[in-house]
């Protein structure tokens, strides 16, 4: 009798050889810890001639099963073989860290993935492996357990640590989506960054912090920390590294962006956020003594266009930021990055929108960004960079240069005739500029120097027109040391740069400047509100005497104030007059400008008068004392205080002569108020 085999037999023999045949290239095992809020997904690599050569990394909020199971979960990611490989670092990525010693590294073969948990559940994995497009979807154990998952705030994993502990080597995996705790840094889930902190671990704080931004094609690991910071200053070196073109512009990216896709949806200032995020994690580290006041930022070349946004936008996170070669927008003409940009956020035609609503192209408008600032102000910023500068170009400097001047911002530009990533004229003092930059501190009033009337000629737009080598907003000199605020005045000490050993040797020993003061602190500024403002030398001699009324944000804003190489101190007080009143003010120098200050009611007719013998005559509209009055002037008071602007001749006779002023304003007569002029 002659045996035949079974069908269902033979079928189940295939069945089982098939499976066999899955099993041998699928992931044998998986690990799955949760720490700060992310879950983290460790398996040994499949090897072999067969061997896959990406995974797939599937969640569900059911156990996966079965391949029904399988078809109902969440696809996170693509992970490629070899990802246990930090790139950047080159060396392998350590997935977990004690608060000095980073753990054990992981190991060639080991396979991994980081998901940022974003709501309170259960939540079931499974990895399986791919070759090409076919994916083994055999379910063994490939699969976790069940894992809790509760969002947090995320935390960085030291890495490495450099003898002596001058350098902290960090890894951040970034979320796609934002959490309660923290916004988007990647259009990819669990997408690996690193940065470094570098300092003296012997020096005392609290210490200022730089986040030291580097230039295209460098890394966080290959840009050098800038030796002449002060002895005790972290420094923060933090990746800019995507897909061709290997950079964010240290901002962001469309959302199909390093995907295959073409330029589309919103743009995400992934990048910066990324930034932001390194900054509040260094902030929380006590033991670095951070001094939270005094966190600034530069950059080199696309890491000081970074630096202009942060001062920007971020104002209120960084002191003062600047850097090298920068570009203040993307569009001019001899902006050589434009085709890497038009891959980050499409084409100017689309403009695709960003976060806050605006056109990308718009929002890396910054002449137009800056512009749009007058009366409300931004950090302070100083930036160098050439004339002959054909990589982020120099049509657009000029321009910006005029906002800036119409905005009344704290920005100092320097330029000269270098290429781009060349060393030019101001190179030499570069450190001392940057320097003098990093003393302005995030926890008292931005103080803004602006229009002073012997600034450099930056020119018309050409690279050959206004002075090859020059600044604006660089001979004026403030120090952040003597400001000091209290509830009923304000003080600091300025004055032209007066060292002749350096470039930025002010070119004349007197100037006119415009003065804004933002952002008080501990003086109490009140709207419409009238303040008195007085410049004395060194030796406590009154120079000059202002009145001003505070703006509707509370700006104190000074135009035309006099400074000298000699340097000045300025107090300024409320003022709150007896109505009608009249003040001379302003500088009685010959060849100064006096300023008189009418104060009354609305629609009250004024007539001023003027003179130089004083008497005292009592009338009916009050006490008269001056013997020779003359007619000055004439008008209507309006809502807001006249201050009539009188130019002192250059006639040394008169030279501690005194001038009189009173005024009748509507039925009554002001007091008597004098000046002595000087030479």
């Amino acid at each position: 009798m002659r045996l035949r085999p079974l069908p269902n037999l033979l079928a189940l023999c295939c069945l089982y050889a098939l499976l066999g045949a899955q099993k041998s290239w699928q992931v044998p095992g998986l690990t799955v810890k949760v720490n700060h809020g992310q879950s983290f997904l460790i398996w040994p690599e499949v090897s072999g001639i067969q061997a896959p050569d990406s995974y797939a990394v599937y969640v569900s909020p059911r156990a996966i099963l079965t391949a029904q199971d399988l078809a109902k979960a969440t696809l996170l990611a693509v992970v490629p073989k070899g990802s246990y490989w930090n790139r950047r670092a080159q060396a392998p990525w350590v997935l977990e860290s004690g608060a000095l010693r980073p753990g054990k590294p992981l190991q060639k073969g080991q396979g991994f993935f980081v998901n940022t948990q974003r709501t309170f559940g259960n939540r079931w994995y499974a990895v399986l492996s791919r070759r090409g497009r076919v994916e083994n979807q055999y379910l063994g154990n490939n699969r976790s357990q069940n894992i809790l998952e509760k969002p947090r705030p995320t935390k960085p994993i030291l890495q490495r640590v450099l003898p002596g502990g001058r350098e902290l080597h960090y890894a951040h995996f970034s979320p796609k989506e934002s959490t309660a705790f923290e916004a988007a840094m990647s259009n990819r889930e669990g997408r690996g960054f690193n940065y470094r902190i570098v300092m003296d671990p012997g020096a005392k704080g609290p210490r200022p912090l730089v986040f030291v931004l580097h230039s295209r094609g460098r890394s966080y690991l290959a840009f050098p920390a800038i030796g002449w910071l002060p002895k005790n200053a972290i420094q923060v070196l933090v990746d800019d590294d995507e897909a061709k073109p290997v950079h964010s512009m240290w901002l962001g990216y469309h959302q199909g962006f390093g995907k295959g896709q073409s330029p589309a949806g919103l743009v995400g200032d992934y990048t910066e956020q990324r930034i932001l995020w390194t900054l509040d994690r260094v902030l929380e580290d006590k033991t670095l003594q951070v001094d939270p006041a005094r966190v600034y930022a530069i950059g080199a070349s696309l890491g000081a266009i970074a630096a202009v946004g942060l001062g920007l936008r971020h104002g209120d996170r960084f002191a003062a930021v600047g850097g090298v070669d920068p570009a203040f927008g993307v569009q001019h003409a001899d902006f050589a990055l434009k085709a890497e940009v038009a891959s980050l956020f499409g084409t100017p035609s689309q403009n695709l929108i960003t976060v806050d609503g605006s056109g990308i192209y718009d929002f890396l408008d910054y002449t137009k960004r800056f512009a749009a600032l007058a009366g409300q102000g931004s950090a302070p910023m100083l930036f160098t960079f050439g004339r002959a500068d054909i990589v982020t170009g120099w049509a657009d400097k000029v321009p910006f240069a005029q906002a800036i001047k119409k905005a009344r911002l704290p920005v100092s530009l320097y330029w000269d005739v270098r290429a781009h990533a060349y060393a030019g004229a101001w190179t030499k003092i570069e450190d001392r500029l940057f320097n003098e930059l990093f003393e302005i501190r995030l926890d008292t009033a931005r103080v803004a120097f602006h229009g002073l009337n012997i600034d450099n000629d930056i020119g018309k737009g050409s690279r050959f027109s206004g002075d090859l080598i020059g600044t604006v907003g660089g001979y004026v000199r403030w120090k952040p040391s003597s400001l000091v605020e209290k509830k009923g005045s304000l003080q600091l000490d300025f004055g032209l740069k007066n060292d002749k050993a350096r470039l930025d040797f002010a070119p004349q020993s007197l100037g006119l400047v415009n003065l804004d003061i933002r952002g008080l602190k501990r003086f109490t500024v009140l709207k419409r509100s009238l303040y008195v403002a007085r410049m004395s030398d060194r030796q406590g001699n009154l120079l000059e005497q202002r009145f001003v009324q505070a703006r509707a944000n509370g700006t104190l804003s000074f135009d035309s104030i006099e400074v000298d190489q000699a340097g000045r101190k300025l107090v300024v007080q409320p003022y709150t007059p007896l109505l009608p009143s009249l003040e001379l003010a302003g500088s009685a120098r010959l060849t100064g400008k006096l300023r008189i200050g009418i104060f009354g009611k609305s629609q009250q007719l004024v007539l001023l008068f003027l003179g130089s013998q004083k008497v005292a005559i009592q009338t009916t509209v009050g006490l008269w004392q001056i013997g020779d009055p003359v007619l000055a002037w004439a008008g209507v008071l309006g809502a807001d205080p006249i201050e009539l602007a009188l130019a002192v001749p250059a006639s040394p006779q008169i030279v501690g002569t005194t001038l009189l002023g009173q005024a009748l304003v509507g039925s009554k007569v002001t007091q008597l108020s004098s000046i002595r002029f000087r030479k």
